[in-house]
């Protein structure tokens, strides 16, 4: 997958939970021809939409906005009865990308997203039911077509990803190894339950390792942003 570097380079070192080395994570592509920014433009907006899941309205799913630099939860809200969402205070994060969002419920994959704030603006999200995977069980890749954002990718519609969910039956550090053979470099992001960034990492040449403390009986999920490779295996385990 093309990576588009831009000149803003963020350095995060896994936010001191990673384990191993500090990593440099992956540049965050431009915005492809990004509108000017009105007057005013440091202003925040209102974003709105719908969350639906097989076509149809989700209620009571969080859709929070995140801080870009940790991704802790700056503000969040719930959809009603109609699936509909509306956040106020909405500012994109960089000249670079939009304003990072979050979309989460039990049972569901978490959604992330970069929307580019040039005034009020919509962003509708369709949920798909969460596949679990097993503690302590290697997973394999599926090849499937989603897309994630996170701290170190994002742009546009977010990078090409494959996502995992596993629940912690106690409280701990959740512990994620992700390799392939051949090596090819990753990004990988484990988030909360509440839809917030627990850790992001990228690795260059060796299997990429993220750790974090989590609570027992709750649902975390794994995102990965395999750069070159068609399979990868993911293990998990708890400290």
């Amino acid at each position: 997958m093309a990576v588009c570097f831009c000149s803003l380079l963020l350095f995060v070192a896994c936010d001191g939970r990673g384990q191993g080395a500090s990593f440099a994570p992956t540049p965050i592509p431009p915005i492809l021809n990004p509108p000017s920014p009105p007057i005013g433009a440091n202003a925040g907006h209102t974003l709105s939409g719908v969350v639906t899941a097989s076509g149809l309205p989700l209620t009571g799913a969080t859709v929070a906005l995140l801080d870009f630099d940790k991704g802790l939860l700056i503000a969040s809200t719930h959809t009603d009865g109609s699936g509909s969402y509306r956040l106020s205070e909405v500012k994109n994060v960089s000249s670079f990308s939009g304003a990072l969002v979050s979309v989460s419920k039990p049972d569901y994959f978490t959604e992330t997203r970069y929307v580019w704030m040039a005034g009020d603006g919509q962003s509708n999200f369709a949920l798909a039911r969460a596949v679990q995977v097993s503690l302590g069980e290697p997973a394999r890749s599926r090849s499937v077509d989603a897309r994630c954002a996170s701290l170190g990718y994002g742009g546009n519609s977010g990078s090409v990803c494959e996502r995992f969910v596993v629940t912690v039956p106690a409280s701990g550090a959740l512990e994620v190894t992700v390799s392939s053979r051949p090596i090819w470099p990753f990004d990988g992001t484990i988030l909360n339950p509440d839809g917030t960034i627990g850790v992001y990492g990228t690795s260059t040449s060796m299997p990429l390792r993220l750790t974090l403390p989590v609570a027992a009986g709750f649902a975390y999920q794994i995102d990965v942003v395999p750069f070159g490779a068609s399979e990868f295996e993911v293990t998990t385990a708890l400290r």
